[in-house]
């Protein structure tokens, strides 16, 4: 009757087929972890021309200007939306990413990010300018 009940109260343990995935480890390379991270850039704007600057903490990793028109004639030119697609190595770590769009005759718009970033690892930073000068930022 003890073993009986002794049985009853532990739980029989798994057997090494039936364990779950999450007890597993996984082996981490500690070079990848130690090294750069990747960030990929998604700049959209509906506004036909300007700069994007990006700072990561004190330095600069994006600087571009853009103008984004299509030829529709002679001597005539149409604005229309554009992209800009880059992708910069930055230290691991925690980062202040700054995001700053300058456009003509109106002052920059300027958003910061807060961003931890894993060696090894590739964030997407999407920025998404609209026609009222709006600035969406978002790191995935």
């Amino acid at each position: 009757r003890r073993s009986e009940q002794l049985a009853a109260r532990t739980p029989p343990a798994p057997r090494p087929s039936q364990r779950p995935a999450a007890a597993v480890a996984p082996a981490t390379d500690p070079a990848l972890a130690a090294g750069p991270a990747t960030l990929r850039i998604d700049f959209f704007t509906e506004l036909p021309e300007g700069v994007v600057t990006i700072y990561a903490g004190s330095k600069q990793i994006l600087n571009e200007p853009y103008r984004f028109y299509k030829h529709t004639g002679l001597f005539r030119n149409e604005p229309k939306a554009g992209t800009i697609e880059a992708s910069r190595q930055v230290p691991a770590g925690a980062v202040s990413l700054r995001i700053y769009v300058a456009l003509p005759k109106r002052p920059p718009v300027v958003r910061t990010v807060e961003a931890q970033l894993t060696g090894g690892a590739t964030r997407r930073l999407k920025i998404h300018f609209d026609r009222a000068g709006q600035l969406a930022v978002a790191l995935e």
